[in-house]
């Protein structure tokens, strides 16, 4: 075992690609990870709370983990306060992570910092206080634990490495499902056999389509978001769960037979299959840096009330990372984008009035009196804070105070340019709109 505490300029400090809180592709620069870090699209690295925690005055009692490698100084731990400086001392970047966190102020002492003293070590000296740090600390997700002993430490895959890779990112992007209860209990064998799934090496299997698998995998995901399984509630009973979830479809569900089984597939594009050895595991783990990052539909993720309109959402959302996978050969998909948003408020509409005590019946005017009575007083009202900035669309295709019901219509009678920043833009006052009125 080797280490040396140094005093290391930070220009020569650089960020560890292979992180578990946000693992990338080995060519990413310190920059790529840090714009990586104010997106947060993890949900590991919140940068504006870690500032706040250092508070106006940067203490030595925890120094940055270092490695040597070719020359660099690899930070192994200590990577958020290694991003949360370099963005103060980069004016770009700091320009970007006050625009997007709102809490992200810059303490003098902070920004003045040149050099900080690190732990110097060797590689395993530093993989074995990374996982002392963390593992049982909770700043990481079940998932990131099981992805590091994989990776670093050759341990198989574990089955929320199965989920995830099964559902495309499913378990990164959920949170509720990144966690020792579901890790432990949902997806036991006894858990997912009932329903027709099970896990085996470190993947997942099923005896039924494709389609339905992966409806069961995205409701697994509900099942957590909508607490209907926990140690109170159906503990451990994913089936129970799902009943409780959509009864007619998984009350007579289908039981895991091994011999009319098949491996899951990812419903994006594969990433290479393991071949067994440290470099192949890798390579699968880490994420590329996109050279053109889309913003997200809707502002994020959206949980609206109803069955019928979280169906609708959750559609669009699909129909939108599809358009992302190839976004010129996948052009053609984004009118159907458009008029989507329409149909998915004109839902919205409806459960809105039909869940008023006594029920509301508007007819066909739903979404035209929801968009007069709810719509437009909402936005007004945000119209004098900064929230509205964010949302504001371009005056040359607004019609008059915040006209969203002129503009979904046109794009479901194919009037107007169905543009990528378009509909974004108006997905965001769209997903707004659901938040403040319509959302568990």
């Amino acid at each position: 075992m080797s280490q040396e505490v140094r005093n290391i300029p930070i220009d020569q400090l650089h960020m560890w690609t292979e992180n578990p809180r946000d693992p990338v592709d080995a060519s990413a620069t310190d920059r790529d990870i840090i714009l990586r870090a104010i997106d947060n699209e993890s949900g590991n690295w919140e940068l504006d709370k870690m500032l706040s925690e250092i508070g106006d005055e940067y203490y030595y009692n925890e120094i940055p983990t270092v490695v040597e490698i070719n020359n660099r100084y690899i930070v192994y731990d200590g990577n958020r306060r290694l991003a949360v400086i370099k963005c103060l001392k980069n004016s770009e970047l700091y320009s970007i992570a006050t625009n997007r966190l709102p809490i992200f102020n810059a303490p003098l002492a902070l920004a003045s910092l040149d050099s900080l003293p690190c732990n110097v070590c060797d590689l395993e000296t530093a993989l074995t206080i990374v996982e002392r740090t963390h593992a049982s600390s909770g700043r990481w997700g079940k998932l990131q634990y099981e992805q590091f002993l994989h990776v670093h430490r050759n341990a198989p895959k574990g089955r929320l490495m199965a989920l995830d890779e099964a559902g495309g990112g499913i378990v990164s992007r959920t949170p509720k499902l990144n966690g020792e209860y579901v890790q432990q209990r949902l997806l036991s064998e006894s858990s997912l056999n009932p329903v027709g799934l099970s896990i085996k090496n470190g993947k997942l299997f099923s005896s039924l389509s494709e389609e339905e698998s992966r409806h069961i995998i995205e409701d697994i995901a509900r099942v957590m978001e909508e607490g209907l399984s926990k140690a109170r509630k159906n503990p451990g009973d994913l089936k129970g769960a799902l009943v409780e979830l959509d009864h007619d479809r998984y009350i007579n569900a289908i039981s895991y037979n091994p011999e009319s089984s098949h491996q899951v597939t990812p419903p994006t594009e594969a990433a290479p299959h393991d071949t067994g050895n440290a470099n192949s595991r890798a390579k699968t783990r880490r994420l590329p840096v996109q050279a053109h990052r889309h913003e997200k539909i809707f502002g994020g993720s959206l949980r609206p009330k109803g069955n019928r309109s979280n169906e609708m959402y959750r559609a669009i959302e699909q129909v939108y990372a599809m358009y992302l996978r190839d976004t010129i050969k996948n052009s053609h998909l984004l009118p159907f984008i458009g008029f989507s948003m329409r149909l998915l408020l004109e839902t919205i509409a409806q459960e809105y009035y039909a869940a008023q005590n006594p029920p509301s019946n508007h007819g066909d005017n739903a979404w035209k009196d929801f968009a007069k009575e709810v719509v437009k007083p909402l936005l007004r009202k945000a119209g004098d804070s900064k929230l509205l900035n964010d949302f504001s669309l371009d005056q040359s295709w607004v019609d008059g105070d915040m006209n969203l019901e002129a503009i979904v219509g046109k794009w479901a009678h194919g009037t107007m340019d169905a543009a990528e920043m378009n509909i974004i833009n108006c997905s965001k006052i769209a997903g707004y709109v659901i938040r403040q009125v319509w959302s568990r």
